[in-house]
């Protein structure tokens, strides 16, 4: 996670995006994501980032332990 963590904390600061494959539990599936992240926030025991999720096309929150893999994006 410190990877992870890391990271998203650099592509914060470049702002770049990132693509991610994050795990979702209510649902246990997983997807393919491209995110553009803006905060990372530790909050009851986890850290997250809050970033805008394409796909959704909306702000969401993401558990940086449910993130599988992490690439810069576009």
């Amino acid at each position: 996670m410190v990877a992870v963590y890391g990271d998203l904390l650099m592509a914060i600061q470049e702002r770049h995006s990132v693509q991610i494959i994050y795990y979702t539990a209510s649902r246990d599936a997983v997807t393919e994501r491209l995110i553009d992240p803006y905060h990372l926030r530790f909050f009851r025991g986890a850290w997250y980032v809050i970033a805008y999720c394409h796909y959704r096309r909306e702000i969401r929150f993401f558990a940086l332990d449910r993130i599988r893999q992490w690439s810069a994006g576009g």
